[in-house]
Protein backbone atom coordinates (compact mmCIF):
# COMPACT_ATOMS: atom_id res chain seq x y z
CA UNK A 1 0.00 0.00 0.00
CA UNK A 2 1.42 3.25 -0.74
CA UNK A 3 0.49 6.74 1.05
CA UNK A 4 -0.21 9.78 -1.53
CA UNK A 5 2.26 12.65 -1.25
CA UNK A 6 1.32 15.96 0.31
CA UNK A 7 -0.37 17.95 -2.44
CA UNK A 8 2.12 20.75 -1.88
CA UNK A 9 5.05 19.02 -1.25
CA UNK A 10 4.35 17.55 -4.91
CA UNK A 11 3.30 20.69 -6.33
CA UNK A 12 6.93 22.26 -4.86
CA UNK A 13 8.19 19.25 -6.92
CA UNK A 14 6.94 19.85 -10.05
CA UNK A 15 7.57 23.65 -10.00
CA UNK A 16 11.44 22.76 -9.49
CA UNK A 17 11.37 20.10 -12.20
CA UNK A 18 9.50 23.08 -14.36
CA UNK A 19 12.44 25.01 -13.58
CA UNK A 20 14.87 22.59 -14.89
CA UNK A 21 16.02 22.08 -11.12
CA UNK A 22 16.01 18.31 -10.90
CA UNK A 23 18.70 17.75 -8.76
CA UNK A 24 17.59 20.47 -6.24
CA UNK A 25 13.87 18.51 -6.11
CA UNK A 26 15.39 15.01 -6.07
CA UNK A 27 17.38 16.87 -2.62
CA UNK A 28 13.77 17.86 -1.68
CA UNK A 29 12.58 14.78 -1.72
CA UNK A 30 15.10 12.77 -0.07
CA UNK A 31 15.13 15.55 3.22
CA UNK A 32 10.92 14.57 3.11
CA UNK A 33 11.28 10.58 2.91
CA UNK A 34 14.55 9.65 3.97
CA UNK A 35 14.92 7.62 0.87
CA UNK A 36 18.07 6.72 -0.90
CA UNK A 37 19.45 8.89 -3.46
CA UNK A 38 18.47 6.51 -6.31
CA UNK A 39 14.86 6.02 -4.54
CA UNK A 40 14.49 9.65 -4.63
CA UNK A 41 15.85 10.06 -7.88
CA UNK A 42 13.44 7.21 -9.28
CA UNK A 43 10.24 8.77 -7.37
CA UNK A 44 11.47 12.24 -9.14
CA UNK A 45 11.34 10.80 -12.39
CA UNK A 46 8.18 9.43 -11.83
CA UNK A 47 6.25 12.22 -10.82
CA UNK A 48 8.38 13.98 -13.92
CA UNK A 49 6.70 11.22 -16.40
CA UNK A 50 3.66 10.42 -14.79
CA UNK A 51 2.60 12.93 -12.38
CA UNK A 52 1.97 10.76 -10.02
CA UNK A 53 4.36 10.81 -6.27
CA UNK A 54 4.29 8.73 -3.32
CA UNK A 55 5.56 8.09 -0.17
CA UNK A 56 8.02 5.28 -0.29
CA UNK A 57 7.37 1.66 -0.01
CA UNK A 58 10.20 0.17 1.62
CA UNK A 59 12.96 1.36 3.40
CA UNK A 60 16.09 0.32 2.07
CA UNK A 61 19.23 0.22 2.83
CA UNK A 62 20.72 3.85 2.42
CA UNK A 63 24.21 6.20 3.04
CA UNK A 64 22.92 8.74 5.56
CA UNK A 65 21.96 12.30 4.63
CA UNK A 66 25.57 13.77 4.82
CA UNK A 67 27.13 11.52 2.61
CA UNK A 68 24.53 11.60 -0.25
CA UNK A 69 25.26 15.15 -0.17
CA UNK A 70 28.82 14.71 -0.76
CA UNK A 71 27.94 12.52 -3.67
CA UNK A 72 25.24 15.35 -5.12
CA UNK A 73 27.74 18.45 -4.87
CA UNK A 74 30.46 16.90 -5.96
CA UNK A 75 28.17 16.02 -8.89
CA UNK A 76 27.16 19.41 -9.29
CA UNK A 77 30.37 21.07 -9.55
CA UNK A 78 31.34 18.67 -12.28
CA UNK A 79 33.85 16.34 -10.46
CA UNK A 80 32.75 12.87 -11.63
CA UNK A 81 36.15 10.78 -10.10
CA UNK A 82 35.41 12.70 -6.66
CA UNK A 83 31.31 11.93 -6.47
CA UNK A 84 32.63 8.62 -7.72
CA UNK A 85 35.12 7.93 -4.85
CA UNK A 86 32.91 10.04 -1.83
CA UNK A 87 29.96 7.18 -2.98
CA UNK A 88 32.21 4.35 -2.96
CA UNK A 89 34.27 4.82 0.53
CA UNK A 90 30.52 5.26 2.08
CA UNK A 91 28.64 2.58 0.32
CA UNK A 92 31.44 0.10 0.47
CA UNK A 93 31.12 -0.67 -3.58
CA UNK A 94 33.23 -1.74 -6.14
CA UNK A 95 35.02 0.97 -8.48
CA UNK A 96 32.83 -0.47 -10.93
CA UNK A 97 29.16 -0.07 -9.15
CA UNK A 98 30.64 3.19 -8.44
CA UNK A 99 31.03 4.86 -11.54
CA UNK A 100 27.87 3.18 -13.00
CA UNK A 101 26.04 4.97 -10.36
CA UNK A 102 27.21 8.16 -10.64
CA UNK A 103 27.35 8.24 -14.47
CA UNK A 104 23.71 6.94 -14.76
CA UNK A 105 22.90 9.88 -11.70
CA UNK A 106 24.85 12.47 -13.99
CA UNK A 107 23.04 11.16 -17.08
CA UNK A 108 19.56 11.50 -15.52
CA UNK A 109 20.24 14.92 -13.90
CA UNK A 110 21.01 16.27 -16.87
CA UNK A 111 24.76 16.54 -15.98
CA UNK A 112 27.41 15.37 -18.99
CA UNK A 113 30.74 13.62 -17.88
CA UNK A 114 32.26 15.35 -20.61
CA UNK A 115 32.56 18.83 -19.43
CA UNK A 116 35.94 17.65 -17.60
CA UNK A 117 37.34 16.04 -20.73
CA UNK A 118 36.68 19.62 -22.24
CA UNK A 119 38.98 21.53 -19.66
CA UNK A 120 41.32 19.06 -20.18
CA UNK A 121 41.31 19.50 -23.76
CA UNK A 122 41.56 23.24 -23.22
CA UNK A 123 44.50 22.79 -20.91
CA UNK A 124 46.62 21.13 -23.36
CA UNK A 125 46.06 23.70 -26.12
CA UNK A 126 46.97 26.38 -24.32
CA UNK A 127 50.71 24.42 -23.13
CA UNK A 128 51.01 23.92 -26.68
CA UNK A 129 50.33 27.37 -27.93
CA UNK A 130 52.60 28.54 -24.88
CA UNK A 131 55.45 26.37 -26.31
CA UNK A 132 55.24 27.39 -29.63
CA UNK A 133 55.05 30.81 -29.02
CA UNK A 134 58.40 30.72 -26.83
CA UNK A 135 60.32 28.73 -29.56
Amino acid sequence: MTQDFDPQKRSELLDLLQANRKLEAVKRYREWTRSSLLDAKNAVEQLQETGTLHWPQTEGESLDDAAMDEVLEAIERGQKIEACKLYRGHAGCTLKEAKEFVESLMGELGHSSKAGCLVVLLAALLVTATAVTLA
